[in-house]
């Protein structure tokens, strides 16, 4: 079971070591607010923000995406932690493993443009399963691996790639008509990316540690 990271500034410092290694080798992107970080290897945009009054805020705005113009209307997935303490109506999660290695998690609730995925429907098409994470008053919550913000940048990009990916309108996971705004053709994506024999879809490199 893993234990949530709960403090403010605990909080804090892994949201930005978040945003730090999803940036590394990323260019800017116009967009939104103040533009995104695009993984052009990837096929991936990553959208970081704050919001609340209070330094530091009162919860985060994390948003993905793969095509990187219109962001506002080709978002796919939202991982929003709270400031400090527990809100289960926000689906972006942060804990500690048993190892110390401190990982961002997701409740498996989303609403990508023109759907409303549960987290019951999400778990029917996951590659990873839900595991615990306790809270400091005990409660538990199920939530689904991301990735472990203690690897290697490359890799933290890697599995935020394959969650995105798993997500996205128009692949495996959930149906889309094509050219909807979700939907993404393989000829679209970015480089670096691995082509599936078995659908021939183009799909973003595995991700080690998800099914731990």
């Amino acid at each position: 079971m893993l234990e949530a990271v709960e403090s403010r500034s605990g909080i804090r410092v892994c949201v930005n070591l978040f945003e730090r290694k999803f940036a590394i080798g990323g260019r800017k992107i116009s967009g939104l607010k103040h533009g995104a970080i695009w993984q052009e290897r990837l096929g991936v945009w990553g959208y970081f923000s704050e919001s609340g009054r209070r330094t530091p805020p009162e919860k985060y705005w994390n948003v993905f995406g793969q095509q990187p113009t219109r962001l506002r209307d080709n978002m796919l997935v939202e991982i929003k932690p709270p400031g400090a303490g527990k809100n289960l109506n926000r689906q972006g999660v942060l804990a500690k493993d048993g190892q110390g290695h401190r990982w961002l998690l997701h409740q498996g609730r989303f609403h990508p443009r023109g759907i409303r995925v549960t987290e019951e429907m999400f778990d029917t098409v996951a590659k990873s399963k839900r595991v615990r994470v306790r809270y400091a008053d005990g409660t538990v919550a199920s939530c689904h691996r991301v990735a472990d913000l203690d690897r290697a940048a490359p890799e933290v990009q890697d599995c935020v790639a394959a969650f995105v990916e798993s997500l996205r309108p128009g692949s495996d996971s959930f149906s889309a008509r094509r050219g909807s705004p979700g939907h993404v053709r393989s000829g679209q994506r970015g480089r670096g990316l691995v082509q599936s024999r078995k659908t021939g879809r183009v799909q973003p490199p595995a991700c080690r540690g998800q099914n731990r």
